[in-house]
């Protein structure tokens, strides 16, 4: 199947709803969310890691669920669309990945704790998270580690794609959770090896 050919695929099976209207039925909007695991406390003394930036695209941050069409063109789906702003979503999510990754870590975003106890803060600059006209999820982000006490940090810049099982909007989200996930280990590997080299 060809990239045109897959995409148009995907893009009818998302909007074919609309198609409802002319028998006479509304069309429905179906909402999806990221999926984020619940922040623990952690050990007693353990580091203390905060997101305390997440930016992305105004692009992407908006209700409809976005599809890229090669480098120039992208497509709205009005009836598919975010059960939360995506921004605080994703932020949500990856901090639960980190969790998972760092079960010791203390975890928390920065409206909920202030970075002045923080350990480590994480800053993340989201360029792409959509979906390629090959069918797969693409995560494009670059990210610091800083730690709060000292110039010890780290700068990191990652690419990751993830494949959709399937052509539906449902297969679209489950590859982008798996994307924050890859996202979260690289991050936390690197957290862990700058907290291995604390006294």
């Amino acid at each position: 199947m060809s990239q045109r050919t897959s995409f148009r695929h995907l893009l009818c099976a998302a909007i074919s709803a609309l198609s409802l209207s002319a028998c006479g039925t509304p069309p429905r909007e179906q909402f999806y969310t990221l999926n984020a695991a619940p922040l623990t406390s952690g050990k007693a003394g353990s580091p203390l890691l905060v997101v305390a930036q997440v930016s992305l695209p105004e692009m992407l941050d908006r209700p409809q669920i976005v599809l890229r069409n090669g480098e120039h063109q992208i497509h709205l789906l009005e009836l598919q669309r975010w059960a939360e702003p995506l921004k605080s979503n994703f932020s949500a999510a990856l901090a639960g990945q980190l969790q998972t990754q760092l079960p010791d870590w203390q975890l928390a975003m920065r409206e909920q704790h202030s970075s002045r106890d923080a350990k480590w803060e994480l800053w993340l600059d989201v360029q792409r998270f959509d979906l390629t006209p090959q069918q797969s999820t693409l995560l494009v982000a670059s990210w610091q580690l800083r730690q709060r006490e000292g110039q010890l940090s780290q700068r990191g810049q990652s690419s990751i794609s993830e494949e959709c099982k399937g052509c539906e909007i449902p297969a679209l989200i489950a590859a982008q959770q798996r994307a924050i996930g890859k996202l979260a280990q690289e991050i936390a590997h690197q957290a862990k090896r700058l907290q291995a080299t604390q006294p």
